[in-house]
């Protein structure tokens, strides 16, 4: 090869070069008047611009100065909150009456002078089996930005029936055996309250919907509930000891009246963990489930040789609380009988 054609393979290479590195730098975003000041010979700056694909808000910040990136490398999360999504709860009685492209009026607690339109964009084939409803998705202008990611909201749908369930603080709430009560005052006789059991919902922060039981209008007992269940089982209203011998007990403030023993039971795919619990005979226990997934049978508990059957909502905690009365087993499954779990009293 001779001196000009090597000279002239060094050039074309160092040329491919140039190339490769302009393409890598219109990837992330540099213009070709950018990359031209690059250039040999030109002043290079110690900034460069790298733009964003989309306007909107900066959510999440990953880069720092003096970080090293290359072009796999996520720097910022933008998004565009022009446009919101609502997903909401559509009751079954509904879902003849709504389709996509239904129209629905948005209000929050932030604004509650406010409501925005917005249509429905999708709704979810799966229905819950523990409160028979399906999602829907609302697409929502968001031009002043009064939605924010995770807000709570009301919505109305048109064309559904509009009888939204009643909500409850969940401190109004009372597990009682294997039911759920809540208390109602009485306004025909001041300082009478009246046991309602009731079926709960969906939550939403500190409230909880009740799917039936109450009716809007009703004055339910918050704060002061715990005391109104220890009332009544002092009075005698309530037996406080049910038929196979387990012994809710309570005091004023909702808490055992002796020192109570607890335990924490998480509802997995792979079962319950722990599947054995240790209790003492003779001292109330509070044992709280948790089903954290939706694929498991364990839907709900049941503690046959008790009588007590409860449900188990989603990521909610529901307390079973019982005073075991001798030394033994006492079991627990899922309401198809294929998950369980033992108690062993000692």
């Amino acid at each position: 090869m001779t001196r000009s054609a090597s000279l002239h393979a060094i050039a074309a290479g160092q040329l491919l070069k140039q190339v490769r590195a302009a393409s890598r730098l219109q990837l992330l975003g540099l213009s070709s008047d950018a990359i031209e000041a690059l250039g040999p010979g030109k002043k290079q700056g110690a900034t460069t611009n790298v733009p964003a694909p989309i306007a909107g808000v900066v959510t999440e910040r990953l880069a720092n100065v003096g970080l090293n990136v290359d072009q796999a490398t996520k720097l910022f999360t933008v998004v565009d909150l022009s446009t919101v999504w609502v997903v909401a709860n559509l009751y079954e009685r509904d879902f003849s009456r709504v389709r996509v492209g239904t129209e629905a009026a948005i209000t929050s607690s932030a604004r509650p002078d406010l409501t925005l339109h917005g249509r429905v964009s999708y709704i979810d084939p799966q229905v819950s089996a523990d409160t028979r409803t399906a999602k829907v998705r609302i697409e929502v202008p968001n031009t002043s930005g009064d939605l924010r990611l995770g807000m709570f909201a009301d919505v109305v749908v048109a064309g559904a029936s509009g009888a939204s369930a009643p909500r409850v603080p969940r401190n109004a709430v009372q597990n009682v055996g294997d039911r759920t009560v809540v208390y109602l005052a009485n306004p025909k006789d001041p300082g009478k309250f009246v046991e309602r059991e009731v079926r709960l919902g969906q939550t939403s922060g500190e409230q909880v919907e009740v799917v039936s039981g109450v009716q809007p209008g009703d004055i339910v007992v918050t704060t002061g509930s715990f005391f109104v269940r220890a009332e009544r089982e002092r009075l005698g209203l309530r037996p406080a000891t049910n038929p196979q011998g387990a012994r809710p007990s309570s005091s004023s403030d909702g808490r055992s009246s002796e020192s109570a023993q607890t335990a924490k039971v998480i509802v997995t795919e792979q079962g319950y963990e722990p599947a054995k619990v240790t209790l003492r005979a003779g001292t109330p226990a509070r044992i709280t489930f948790v089903r954290t997934t939706d694929k498991t049978c364990g839907t709900e508990v049941v503690f046959p040789s008790l009588n007590i059957k409860r449900a188990l909502p989603l990521n909610q905690p529901i307390v079973i609380e019982f005073t075991p009365a001798k030394p033994g087993d006492i079991a627990f499954d899922c309401g198809m009988n294929m998950l369980h779990g033992t108690v062993v009293v000692q």
